[in-house]
């Protein structure tokens, strides 16, 4: 059926459901009057689920300007939730924002990877046993560092100011079994400074004695490469 209420411009099915044309809007609405699709001077709104095969935001601009995805599911944050911000610009960022102090994840359901790509090449993987790999899509251990140019792990110290015996840097060992000296770090390497101006330092290890405690101090490599 197409009719006019009066006001209104109507195409009803036999269903009962109907678009509507008024002054401002034009609507889509269930048997029951409620809207399902509107679309007006401010964009479109939809209530329920739209199904799509693709969907792309900001297309067609006459200008280059933001192209944002809201995602909003609670009425706290009713502005969003979550936040896909591309900015406008050929070689502009983008932006992900997560609302709220619930975690944010980035989740492979089945026993899939999750791979990080700059330049179009794979830099860093999470396999589906939690392997981390930087420069290999394989890693054996929890962290595998891969190079053929010297892979370098560093510590730095961001201090201008050192003090005599300041730790620069360390690498510490946690068992978490309480037998022996208990629960702690039960051995180490640590980088010291060994004068008033961060010009000298000792490296110094330590391991651990049931009758001594854990990560005590055993050798040490001074600055004068002497060995103690």
């Amino acid at each position: 059926q197409i009719y006019s209420d009066g006001t209104n411009g109507i195409l009803k099915n036999t269903n009962g459901n109907y678009i509507l044309l008024d002054t401002d809007n034009f609507a889509i609405r269930s048997q029951a009057g409620s809207n399902r699709i509107i679309v007006n001077a401010a964009g479109i709104d939809v209530t329920g689920t739209a199904t799509m095969d693709n969907a792309e935001i900001g297309t067609g601009g006459a200008s280059d300007a933001n192209a944002i995805l809201d995602l909003t599911g609670d009425a706290t944050y009713t502005d969003f939730g979550f936040r896909v911000i591309r900015k406008s610009g050929a070689n502009a960022g983008t932006d992900l924002r997560h609302r709220g102090t619930g975690d944010l994840k980035i989740e492979a359901v089945e026993a899939a990877a999750i791979a990080f790509e700059t330049s179009d090449i794979e830099r860093m993987r999470i396999d589906s046993s939690g392997n981390v790999g930087i420069g290999t899509s394989s890693p054996d251990t929890l962290l595998n560092i891969a190079s053929a140019s010297a892979p370098t792990l560093r510590i730095e110290n961001t201090d201008v100011t050192l003090a005599d015996g300041q730790v620069i840097g360390a690498v510490e060992f946690y068992s978490a079994d309480t037998s022996g000296a208990g629960a702690g770090v039960v051995g180490g390497m640590q980088l010291l400074s060994t004068n008033s101006t961060g010009a000298e330092t000792s490296l110094t290890f330590g391991t651990s004695k049931t009758a001594d405690g854990n990560n005590v101090e055993r050798m040490r490599i001074d600055s004068s490469g002497n060995v103690g």
